[in-house]
């Protein structure tokens, strides 16, 4: 259960204008509570309280709506509507609903940055690992075990701000603990394919599958192949902006536990407008 401490949310007692709420939690317990403030016409985005690597939910609250959690959403656009995602239908709930109408003056300012997950196991004896800030990927390298029906480790071959190629910590098994191991290398046509997606499975205790999905091709499913009655599916849709920003997740000694994703800030200069085309007019007689 995620703990944050009386003295903590006493730092925010200051701030009193008060925009976003957001509230993660594992179906038991909150574990954590982070806010989104407006100082002198800013937003300003608090520390976040409590524990982060354990949750698996996320819901945002709008002030003065009660704690509740976001059931599901649409976006629409100046050429068509995207949804709902989520919760299609309520049966016998009573939901509120949100309808934000920004205008067609193209004044959208961008989504913040959010870390998302991690999604899969959910043991107690499981590690951190962390690739925060690392959105530029050449490779991708897979170990799977076929005894073990589990994905043993994940390496990345990550592109810093000055060009120069870096290579990740293996996260996951440093030995293979499987008499059959598969190791899979993705390579990227970097710069030009970029991540926009991850698909997979999962049970209780670690991930089961897992496939990239890039702008230009699909890899994978790498691990377990043979879906399970009790498995869980993963399946993350970034997007074509670039948006990515990392990996996260928890790890055991002979596998991945969980994964999930670090997403950039999303402004409107990364995202390319659609050159506008004329129809050609037909020729009068």
């Amino acid at each position: 259960m995620g703990t944050f401490t009386l003295l903590e949310l006493l730092e925010e007692k200051k701030k009193k204008e008060v925009f976003g709420i957001f509230v993660s939690d594992d179906k038991q317990a909150i574990q954590s509570l982070q806010f989104l403030f407006v100082k002198n016409g800013n937003f300003v985005l608090s520390n976040r309280h409590g524990d982060a690597a354990h949750d698996a939910n996320f819901a945002t609250v709008k002030p003065p709506n009660k704690w509740t959690y976001l059931r599901s959403i649409t976006f629409g656009t100046n050429k068509g509507t995207y949804g709902p995602y989520g919760m299609k239908t309520a049966v016998n709930l009573k939901l509120k609903e949100f309808n934000f109408q920004i205008g067609d003056d193209r004044s959208f300012g961008g989504f913040h940055g959010t870390k998302h997950g991690p999604i899969g196991g959910k043991t107690t004896d499981g590690s951190v690992w962390d690739e925060k800030g690392k959105g530029e990927i050449a490779k991708i390298f897979v170990t799977s075990g076929t005894q073990t029906y589990f994905l043993l480790s994940l390496q990345f071959l990550f592109v810093d701000q000055n060009g120069q190629f870096i290579l990740s910590d293996r996260h996951g098994a440093q030995y293979n603990y499987s008499y059959t191991t598969t190791f899979n290398t993705v390579v990227l046509d970097y710069p030009s394919e970029f991540l926009i997606g991850i698909k997979g499975t999962y049970y209780s205790n670690g991930l089961r599958s897992i496939t990239f999905v890039t702008n230009k091709d699909t890899y994978g499913p790498y691990g377990s192949t043979r879906p399970m009655t009790d498995d869980a599916v993963i399946d993350i849709q970034i997007g074509n902006d670039r948006s990515f920003g990392g990996f996260h997740g928890l790890k055991q000694k002979t596998r991945i536990e969980s994964i999930g994703l670090y997403l950039k800030p999303i402004t409107p200069s990364m995202i390319k407008p659609t050159p506008l085309t004329r129809p050609k007019r037909k020729k009068t007689n």
